[in-house]
């Protein structure tokens, strides 16, 4: 299974370069950030572009996990939390 990600990335990366880098630096920034620096190595990708796209994507990735969790986990725990079995009960100590 993982093979198969990392495979369907690295050619993702190689056919949309930068584009597509982006969104996958938000969503899973250490991943796409190994996997940019072999391109670096490789010649394919610029160094100062894509130390440039890491840094803002991880930025931008983690202010929006931030708000996600400071500001829609009530409603998360609402609709997703009873499924995983997250209770009021459960999330207590957190609050404190």
């Amino acid at each position: 299974m993982h093979h198969f990600f990392l495979t369907q990335l690295v050619e993702l990366l190689s056919h949309y370069g930068y584009a597509v880098l982006f969104p996958i630096a938000v969503l899973e920034g250490p991943v796409a950030a190994a996997i940019a620096g072999a391109f670096v190595a490789s010649g394919e990708f610029d160094f100062l572009t894509v130390f440039l796209v890491l840094v803002v994507a991880d930025v931008l990735g983690d202010t929006l996990y931030y708000c996600l969790g400071r500001f829609s986990h009530q409603r998360f725990f609402a609709t997703i939390g009873k499924h995983l079995g997250i209770t009021s009960e459960r999330m207590g100590p957190l609050r404190e």
